[in-house]
């Protein structure tokens, strides 16, 4: 049967959720092929790459399987039984793994398992690690995903297809190039078909590296062409097999990093004893009073506790139990089973694995045979009673560390300031665009944590710096992000203070501007070469001057203005651009704009107009700006705006254009944009942090974007009268929006004036 085809998209360069399938349940001819790219651009998979198959099925099981081929940009997954055994939502994620042990994640995709019409009596969900229990049963020695192994391996199948081509009778000399293999002649006419196996099982896991290798000496056994050539192509085989193994044995340490033995298993097994067998220093010998264990599974620095379930259920120490007779020796082995260690362990509670043990066996009284059913081994204090389960087939779970764990993005800046009779706040989900998936700690002497944000009032009481602390917690109370800033609580400013405001639309005569002359007292002043007249929020008439232009970017402060200005049309002159250097140039600004008097200080509120989510031509151009500045006046105080972030995404679907804002509204997300605002402010701190005289101005994090767009009633569908709110527009905010924007850009001077 043909297998029906789903071909999606990834980008590894955006986390979020990209992708969705809908599978009817127990259906296994379908098949997903996974494009990758990264930021748009095709994501290429190194020929040594790796790739794995996760999931987290509806039931609560998980998956962890090998993919079939990993070719380019492009991941095939043949859909198991296990992957739609379970209806409801499967989230999954691909793993790619390099051979220096990186790791490449893709955002996370879902398959929509929908029900049958009827039961087709498919056995219910279950964990499913093919990628690791193929590497288990294989050889429960081999522990490792390495993913040189994996070429060896290649390399190993190759050569065996090379022989099984070229040899005919090299039965003797191949018998001497590879003594691990038994059986030769019955398996000869199946020698081509064991080296493809070999392949294909390496490509699955690289725990099948010694499969291949053994397919590659049983492919010499089968060897059909002259001696001579059989001997060349044996020895060749030999060396394949040899770098199989070294490449395994090199593979071995990485497996405990992704396995490890459940702390609550019994790991003694009553149907692995030997009757009267003494065992000391790792030889047996016959005694008729004793009997020993078979090899249990542990690990170097284990305290293992042997213990007795009792006729009431209840499980006690050895010394507790003195129904029993003692244990007389406990031997420990290597992964190869070779003796390491031993000891006279008498009557102890617990019994330590020696380093670098991997398996232990105790020599017991032949007492203990009639109640050997209770005595169990364990590698932990856990007061659990539970039975003997296989370590190479059930006593292996996935490490909750290795499962993917999303990058927490945050971010605080060094200082938030506050003026007497200001109340500044800092919201979660602008702090961290993610806030809903995560629980906030905020911790300061002062302010209050709640449910959405910190805030905070200045008082003449609680003047002076203090720590804010923030951690931010998974739903497993995890800590996963702090970060802390200085919490400045400043008196109002009291010299007079004339400010440069350069910007975009959101500073064209908009209401910040004289909301700050009326919180400063009209200490602060506006200068520039374009007049204001706006009612502060007292309903105060403001005047003064400002260099805002709508719709435009930080680059377009570096260029030369519209030779005829049209504000109609958003066309300016650019009163900064010098036509003999060619570029923003401040003193020539200052000489002929401002009548050659220089501002206390310049406010650069770019970055909205030219925004996206690789922030360097935008950050770049507004370092420009600063760099202009500081070279011609190294004491002028320089405040750069974190732009705010958007209204939800009906504010950003709704949105029209605007004051020299086009509007994007089909495929503009609200999480885009605000990865887009959050990597730009990120950008900014990194490359201006350390200029001297330079303050930031963290409206991003201090707005309350999820309020202040307005709010307009819309039907909640076409023919209902129902309403619900949407935002009136999603760049430029309402009134008190505005006002907001003015508590913090004021309290920022004041500390700085």
């Amino acid at each position: 049967m043909n297998s029906s085809i789903y071909r999606i998209n990834l980008d590894i360069h955006d986390v979020r959720p990209q992708a969705s399938v809908r599978i009817t349940q127990n259906d296994t001819a379908r098949r997903i092929i996974i494009s990758l790219s990264d930021g748009g651009v095709p994501y290429i998979i190194a020929d040594d790459c790796y790739a794995v198959f996760t999931a987290a099925k509806p039931d609560g099981t998980v998956l962890y399987n090998d993919t079939v081929i990993v070719q380019n940009s492009r991941i095939q997954y043949d859909i198991t039984a296990q992957t739609v055994a379970a209806a409801g939502t499967v989230d999954c994620q691909i793993r790619i793994y390099g051979t220096d042990g990186t790791l490449i994640t893709s955002p996370c995709f879902t398959i929509l398992v929908t029900g049958r019409v009827f039961d087709d009596s498919i056995a219910e969900g279950t964990d499913q690690f093919t990628a690791l229990d193929e590497l288990v049963v294989s050889t429960a020695s081999l522990q490792s995903v390495t993913m040189s192994s994996i070429n060896d391996a290649k390399l190993a199948a190759s050569l065996a297809n090379t022989v099984a081509r070229e040899a005919n009778s090299a039965v003797s000399k191949a018998n001497t190039s590879a003594s691990n293999a038994e059986s030769a002649v019955e398996r000869a006419n199946n020698a081509a078909s064991a080296a493809n196996s070999a392949a294909s099982l390496a490509n699955a896991a690289t725990g099948n590296a010694n499969t291949a290798a053994l397919s590659a000496n049983s492919a010499a056994y089968a060897a059909n062409t002259s001696a001579e050539n059989a001997d060349a192509k044996s020895e060749l085989a030999e060396a394949a097999a040899g770098n199989a193994d070294t490449a395994a044995a090199e593979a071995r340490g990485m497996f405990d990093s992704f396995l490890e033995i459940g702390s609550s298993l019994n790991i003694f097994d009553v149907d692995s004893i030997t009757r009267e067998i003494f065992v000391y220093e790792g030889q047996e010998s016959p005694n008729s009073v004793y009997f020993a264990t078979g090899y249990m599974k542990c690990n170097g620095g284990d305290t293992l506790h042997v213990q007795f379930k009792t006729s009431l259920g209840v499980r006690v120490d050895l010394a507790e139990y003195t129904s029993f007779a003692e244990i007389r020796y406990m031997e420990a082995y290597d992964e190869n089973k070779v003796y390491i260690a031993g000891s006279n362990v008498g009557n102890q509670r617990t019994y330590t694995v020696p380093d670098g043990a991997s398996y232990v066996r105790f020599t017991f009284y032949l007492g203990f045979l009639s109640g050997a059913s209770d005595i169990m081994i364990f590698p932990s204090s856990d007061t659990s009673i539970v039975p003997y389960k296989a370590y190479d087939e059930k006593n292996i779970c996935v490490k909750k560390s290795c499962l993917p764990v999303m990058e927490v993005k945050a971010f605080l800046p060094d200082e938030f300031c506050v003026a007497a009779g200001r109340t500044v706040e800092i919201y979660n989900s602008q702090v961290c665009p993610d806030a809903a998936n995560y629980h906030f700690k905020w911790k300061c002497q002062i302010g209050r944590a709640l449910r959405r944000k910190f805030s905070v009032t200045g008082t003449a009481d609680n003047i002076g710096t203090y720590t804010l602390e923030l951690e931010i917690y998974d739903s497993e109370n995890i800590m996963r992000w702090n970060g802390s800033s200085a919490l400045k609580i400043v008196p109002v400013l009291s010299p007079e203070y004339k400010i440069v405001p350069i910007g975009d639309s959101l500073t064209n005569i908009k209401k910040w501007l004289p909301e700050v002359m009326n919180l400063s007292d009209n200490k602060v002043s506006f200068a520039g070469t374009r007049a204001f007249s706006l009612k502060d929020s007292e309903d105060s008439v403001r005047t003064g001057f400002h260099e805002g232009r709508s719709g435009w970017t930080a680059a377009r402060y570096n260029q030369s203005g519209d030779t005829v200005p049209d504000e109609n049309n958003y066309k300016y002159a650019n009163p900064f651009y010098n036509p003999a250097v060619g570029h923003f140039d401040w003193n020539f600004y200052v000489t002929n704009s401002l009548g050659g008097v220089s501002p206390d200080g310049v406010q650069l509120f770019l970055g909205t107009n030219g925004i996206s989510l690789d922030p360097e031509e935008n950050a770049s151009a507004i370092k420009t700006i600063v760099d202009y500045i500081r070279q011609d006046d190294a004491d002028i105080h320089i405040y750069v705006v974190f732009i705010p972030y958007r209204a939800n995404q009906n504010g950003i679907g709704s949105q029209t254009a605007s004051d020299g804002f086009t509007a994007l509204n089909s495929g503009v997300c609200k999480y885009e944009e605000d990865m887009k605002v959050f990597n730009l402010m990120v950008r900014l701190n990194t490359l201006l942090k350390d200029y001297q005289k330079l303050f930031f101005i963290p409206l991003s994090l201090c707005h309350d974007s999820e309020n202040n767009y307005g709010s307009v009633a819309v039907p909640v569908n076409p023919r209902s009268s129902q309403t619900e709110i949407f935002p009136s527009e999603s760049v430029h905010p309402q009134a008190e929006g505005y006002y907001q924007f003015a508590d913090v850009i004021f309290s920022t001077y004041s500390a700085h004036a």
